[in-house]
């Protein structure tokens, strides 16, 4: 059985006003590329900001590679003050967008934070990384 090709989106929550065009145009071009490498499934767990742009690109290229799907992680609500339910709940999901994913496209600003711990997550998985960087 063949391997199926999957990438992941990890990125800010908010993306500038200013390069929200440029960010789209790159981001675009990278999910074209990484299908012609042979990339089917695509995850995204945040549904704001980066992953909302990346859940669209996906589905508006899927009229037109109907080989690719889209995968939306769900985030967990954290209603315990429990430590262990706690961890348990936040990270899950990012183990579970960046777990089995061959390459994470990901757009950062900082290096605090959910898409920084899974930048962080995705170079110890063994994922490919690739930067969204604005000129």
């Amino acid at each position: 059985m063949e391997h199926t090709q999957i990438c992941c989106f990890t990125g800010e929550a908010e993306l500038p006003l200013d390069n929200v065009a440029e960010i789209g145009e790159k981001l675009e071009a990278i999910i074209l590329e990484l299908i012609e490498k042979g990339v089917t499934l695509f995850k995204i767990m945040d549904e704001s900001g980066f992953g909302a742009m990346a859940a669209e690109i996906v589905t508006t290229l899927k009229s037109e590679h109907r080989q690719i799907q889209l995968e939306k992680i769900p985030v967990f609500q954290v209603t315990s003050n429990n430590s262990d339910d706690y961890e348990k709940l936040i990270f899950a999901p990012c183990h579970a967008l960046i777990d089995n994913s061959d390459y994470c496209v990901v757009y950062i600003k900082r290096h605090k934070g959910f898409p920084f711990y899974n930048v962080m997550y995705a170079i110890s998985s063994n994922a490919k990384i690739i930067y969204l960087n604005l000129h």
